[in-house]
């Protein structure tokens, strides 16, 4: 489970994040800073991990 945390909190920001705007929690603008931050984080972990 070495890294597979930082991978399924990315995929439940990027689930909230579609379903909170289609059910109209959120705009448009809040739900792309959602998925961009979790894109980021993830790529973040995936970097360090490889020592890109």
């Amino acid at each position: 489970m070495n890294g597979s945390k930082t991978y399924l909190a990315c995929a439940l920001a990027l689930g909230y994040a579609a379903f909170a705007y289609f059910t109209g929690h959120i705009d448009a603008a809040s739900a792309g800073q959602l998925v961009e931050t979790a894109l980021i984080g993830a790529g973040l972990r995936h970097g360090i991990s490889t020592g890109a």
